[in-house]
């Protein structure tokens, strides 16, 4: 369901601005957006990393320009404790900045946008052991990546077992996608503080925060993110019976559904709100059409791949030593508590059956009228009755507004305004899918066929 192009095709050449190479005798074919005499031509022709550090420590790079390659901008692979920060990093075709193995390092306050692929990547920390990597993306703008396919501005981990323990996302502006936000696996990372709108522009079925790991990517932790005009995206999606996660305090506007567990196990959501979507909650039990048994190929590598049952795994997992225990096809011991909902056309979409859902909880859930907020349009989430969120949902924690997003320090002097007219008048719902069409159409593959 994803877009497709032409690529260096010359007779597509049709409007300032492409153009084509002809790799057999050299040839640039160029329609300029301008006459060439006022602007410069630049064209990259490598494909290795701008930087590129093996088994580096204790160095910093501030403050400088990274630009123009048909690789990476920076690679950091192995060593410890390497800094990035302040530093500008663009126009190049794949990674903008990628942190792969070793420990400690950090991406802190760069502006990170015009990538092939993912804006940044991250590896880092042993799952055996579940030792943490201690990575830190802290206070990036990034924005504008994805733009050669479907990649997700940040992505923790390329499959379900990859090495992702103990790594920090916080503080980041992710806008203007083609795909997810942040795409994570792994176990014990903290997603926190970050701000997302406007991706998914060029895919579907997909999340702002999005994970389709199976059983054993579990204590990850998403908390007190704002998600806002994603309206070809689910905000919280964990997708694939991925389990244990803990999803709290975030502020959701504008998306197709809020909160969004696909047939996992295992999750803790509370403390959210969700604001003028399509949906608030969507739950379902896609596990039993699809088989989520230790005879899927995907789930027993996946289970394969630690001791679940043998220390550390099995003191810091108690519920995953038990799995095959339980039904693994329908979701267990997940609950939604103190949610509010507000403006929301569907609340609470259960998409199963009462007794599927069974191991489903769903505490205190509120609805309330979009005037609760002052000005949700201009971004502003003040109470127009104070103590209202309260009296609807007690012991309700509240939201750090203020405290979301990029800030001001050494390396980000101004924090950038947002584009108010552009999110007030464009929409994001270019290829909505929902989830739910492939659910159904498992359903129907699942059935069994009438005798004849």
């Amino acid at each position: 369901v994803e877009n497709w192009y032409a690529l260096n095709l010359l007779e597509e050449i049709d409007e300032p601005g492409e153009w084509a190479v002809d790799f057999s005798s050299g040839l640039l074919y160029l329609w300029p957006p301008r006459p060439l005499a006022s602007q410069e031509i630049l064209v990259a022709d490598t494909q290795a990393p701008i930087l590129h550090l093996r088994g580096a420590s204790h160095v910093e790079f501030r403050q400088l320009d990274f630009r123009h390659s048909l690789g990476d901008g920076v690679r950091v692979e192995g060593g410890s404790h390497v800094t990035v920060a302040g530093c500008s990093v663009h126009d190049v075709d794949d990674v903008g900045l990628r942190l792969l193995g070793g420990f400690g390092h950090r991406a802190i306050s760069n502006d990170v946008f015009n990538t092939g692929r993912h804006g940044i990547d991250l590896l880092g920390g042993e799952r055996k052991s579940l030792t943490p990597g201690g990575h830190q993306i802290l206070n990036n703008h990034i924005h504008h990546v994805g733009l050669s396919g479907p990649y997700a501005a940040v992505r923790l981990g390329e499959s379900t077992q990859a090495e992702v323990v103990g790594n920090r996302v916080a503080f980041n502006r992710i806008h203007d996608g083609s795909n997810a936000g942040v795409r994570f696996a792994g176990n014990d990372n903290l997603i926190e503080r970050n701000e997302v709108y406007r991706i998914g522009l060029d895919s579907s079925d997909l999340g702002a925060f999005y994970t389709n790991s199976g059983w054993t990517s579990r204590g990850n932790v998403l908390r007190h993110n704002f998600v806002h005009h994603c309206e070809n995206a689910q905000a919280f999606y964990l997708d694939d019976g991925d389990c244990g996660e803990t999803v709290e305090g975030n502020l959701i506007y504008k998306v197709q559904s809020g909160l969004f567990v696909g047939g996992g196990s295992d999750h803790v959501l509370r403390d959210n709100i969700v604001i003028a979507s399509e949906r608030g909650i969507h739950i379902d039990a896609r596990g039993k059409a699809r088989n989520y048994t230790p005879k899927d190929a995907r789930l027993a590598a996946d289970l394969a791949s630690v001791a679940h049952t043998t220390p550390p795994w099995s003191t810091r997992y108690p519920e995953l030593a038990g799995i095959l225990a339980r039904d693994t096809t329908l979701p267990t011991h997940v609950r939604f508590d103190r949610t509010l909902v507000v403006a929301c056309p569907v609340d609470v979409r259960r998409s199963a059956t009462p007794s599927e859902l069974q191991g489903v909880q769903f505490g205190s859930i509120a609805q309330a009228p979009l005037s609760l907020f002052k000005d949700p349009e201009s971004l502003n989430f003040d109470l127009t009755q104070p103590g209202e969120l309260q009296r609807l949902l007690p012991g309700f924690q509240g939201f750090p507004i203020e405290d979301i997003g990029l800030q001001q320090d050494e390396f980000r002097r101004k924090v950038p305004a947002r584009d108010l007219k552009q999110l007030r008048t464009e929409s994001t719902a270019r290829r909505k899918f929902d989830s739910q069409t492939d659910v159904d159409a498992t359903n129907r593959i699942q059935a069994p066929r009438p005798a004849h």
